[in-house]
């Protein structure tokens, strides 16, 4: 007995799916590494001695509010859509009935 076509792409939203999380987890992660590495290089205490008091900025807390609200939402998005398809029951699939007993 073989499998059907409809097996071999819910495997493929599955993969797009985690393939977009981890290529999206990957960037984050280098980008905030480097960026790690380079303020503490810049901003070590020989080259400033004397800390500044930095006000806050309300552009720069909007930009890194909306954009990760934004990439947990498509993330959530492409994760229901997978979970809708692969909920979806394909036409002609053979019905199993099942029964389970543990100590039977």
């Amino acid at each position: 007995m073989g499998f059907s076509g409809a097996t071999g792409l819910s495997g493929k939203v599955v993969d797009n799916v985690f393939l977009y999380i981890l290529v999206i987890s990957v960037f984050l992660l280098g980008l905030i590494t480097f960026l790690m590495v380079y303020f503490v290089i810049r901003y070590r205490r020989q080259k400033n001695p004397t800390p500044a008091d930095i006000e806050g900025s309300t552009w720069l807390e909007i930009v890194w509010t909306i954009v990760p609200t934004f990439l947990v939402l498509t993330m959530f998005y492409y994760g229901l859509t997978g979970f809708q398809f692969l909920k979806k029951v394909p036409e002609g699939a053979m019905v199993v009935r099942v029964i389970a007993r543990q100590w039977s």
